[in-house]
């Protein structure tokens, strides 16, 4: 017996489909970005900064924030941590 995909029994519609497929690419960032975690102990949003970092070196978080489309917080919290593990300063 042939199984049917959910697509053929539940169809979405394409704004559906397209969000499906946005959740899908979110989780398997997210997945990558613990792996990366356990592996190298820095998450793939972490490594981001420390790119953004390197390439301008002195930027501030406000920048940061503003170049990653990040709440404030959420960068200032990200520095905390990179600076506590000595990889950024």
């Amino acid at each position: 017996m042939r199984k049917q995909n959910h697509q053929t029994v539940y169809p979405l519609g394409p704004a559906l489909e397209f969000l499906e497929q946005l959740w899908e690419l979110n989780h398997a960032l997210e997945k990558l970005s613990a792996q990366m975690a356990r592996e190298i102990g820095v998450t793939a949003q972490q490594r981001l900064i420390i790119r953004c970092l390197g390439r301008y070196p002195g930027l501030a978080a406000g920048s940061i924030s503003s170049l990653l489309h990040v709440d404030p917080v959420t960068i200032s919290a990200a520095l905390r941590r990179l600076e506590n593990k000595c990889l950024v300063e």
